[in-house]
């Protein structure tokens, strides 16, 4: 029982950090409404190109940014399914979705292989720029789970990532 309450404190405060840190970027109400106005366009043109990836991945792109974790990590999935073979970016904006949805073993995951994909078309500097991004990432994670113990010393070891 202790367990459980530890991990979904641990849970609630790192989507609270993440929260902030995205609120914190998007702040602007301009951006907000640009967002939605951009959602619109291309849902429309989604209607009448249900398999344009560069649509799809826009409106994962835009409902990453406004949040909308179920839908981002759906339409990028679409994208994904629709062209296998199309840029890594999607997957590693797929796997940051999952990060911010907190399940990071998908995260690493989808992070890893958008790595893998980039390196074995020898775009390395795309692929060192995806590596230091998933360990920004990782690093907020930790840094998070740092001040979780701090601030909750009794919950060490309780909880499993």
């Amino acid at each position: 029982m202790r367990r459980s309450m530890y991990k979904i404190k641990l849970i609630l405060v790192l989507f609270l950090k993440l929260l902030l840190i995205v609120l914190l970027a998007s702040c602007d109400n301009k951006t907000n409404v640009y967002s939605e106005r951009e959602l619109s366009e291309y849902m429309a043109m989604l209607e009448s190109n249900p398999n344009d990836c560069y649509i799809l991945s826009r409106i994962a792109s835009i409902h990453q940014i406004q949040l909308d974790l179920e839908k981002s990590i759906e339409f990028f999935e679409k994208a994904i399914n629709v062209c296998p073979n199309n840029h890594y970016s999607n997957k590693f904006d797929l796997g940051i979705s999952y990060y911010l949805s907190l399940d990071k073993k998908r995260a690493i995951y989808y992070m890893d292989n958008a790595i893998q994909i980039a390196r074995s078309l020898e775009e390395n500097q795309y692929a060192d720029s995806m590596e230091n991004e998933k360990k920004s990432w990782l690093n907020k994670w930790n840094e998070t789970k740092e001040w979780h113990y701090e601030n909750y010393p009794e919950s060490k070891g309780a909880e499993s990532e």
